[in-house]
């Protein structure tokens, strides 16, 4: 995974967000997880006229088999956020 991308769906307020890469097992143990990266995220107005820039967060990793990358947010939002990972062909 190149990066994630984290894209706002409408106005919220300025958070941060944190990935952890998580071995398959329940995300409730901390042994479970890798704290990978975190960006913050700006507050960000819903536009009709404007486009809304996203925040790459730069990971270059291999996730290995039955592993899953899980994303939190620091406070709560209103409108949230579609996350989506950037790949490459190996």
């Amino acid at each position: 995974i190149a990066k994630l991308v984290f894209q706002p769906i409408g106005t919220n307020v300025a958070t941060a967000a944190r990935a952890f890469l998580n071995n398959g097992q329940t995300a409730a143990t901390a042994a479970n997880n890798t704290y990978l990266d975190d960006v913050t995220l700006a507050a960000s107005t819903l536009s009709e006229v404007a486009s809304m820039a996203g925040t790459d967060m730069t990971l270059d990793i291999v996730v290995p088999p039955f592993h899953k990358i899980n994303v939190v947010l620091g406070t709560a939002v209103a409108a949230g956020y579609a996350v989506y990972a950037v790949v490459g062909g190996y």
